[in-house]
């Protein structure tokens, strides 16, 4: 596959093979290991080394619990370790259930994921950098309602890392 292309554009691709055992099949380590060459990269670039907490996009614990797992948890936890950053689960908490995303329009995303996260303040965060971290972005609806949630933070600089990224957000 071309590097200019998305991986994941092709039905069966290897990003989404990935993805998919990592997300569905507990294959883990698959996180660890992108985790740990993304933070390399993200190292020479030089634009992350005042990240203070490394945060993955949480699950409504009925979802975690239906899977057993953050998909996103080793993928981000590698970055932290790897960013001499702390990991923390507990500042984002997803407090609405909503149905798979995976056939829902943008629009659709976005209506589902409407104050669907809340800060959990149990430490002060102003003006922290704060990595948010998600395996896929496919309408960036997640990752927006996310931000909207941390922007009640004041000062707040934040950054995003993602395993994969689709091609249709960009049409």
């Amino acid at each position: 596959e071309s590097s200019h292309s998305p991986a994941n554009k092709e039905e069966n691709g290897k990003t989404q093979q990935l993805l998919h055992n990592l997300k569905y099949r507990g294959q883990q380590s698959i996180g660890t290991l992108l985790g740990q060459w993304l933070v390399e990269q993200m190292k020479t670039s030089g634009q992350f080394e005042t990240i203070d907490y490394v945060i993955p996009v949480p699950l409504h614990p009925k979802r975690e619990q239906e899977r057993g797992y953050n998909q996103v948890s080793t993928f981000a936890q590698a970055l932290a370790q790897g960013l001499n950053a702390d990991y923390d689960e507990t500042i984002l908490i997803k407090t609405k259930h909503s149905s798979s995303q995976v056939s829902k329009s943008a629009e659709e995303r976005w209506k589902v994921l409407l104050d669907s996260f809340s800060l959990n303040k149990t430490k002060c965060l102003d003006n922290c950098h704060i990595l948010i971290v998600d395996d896929l972005i496919t309408t960036g609806s997640t990752i927006e309602a996310c931000a909207n949630t941390l922007n009640k933070i004041q000062n707040l600089r934040l950054s995003l890392a993602s395993i994969a990224i689709t091609y249709s957000i960009f049409r």
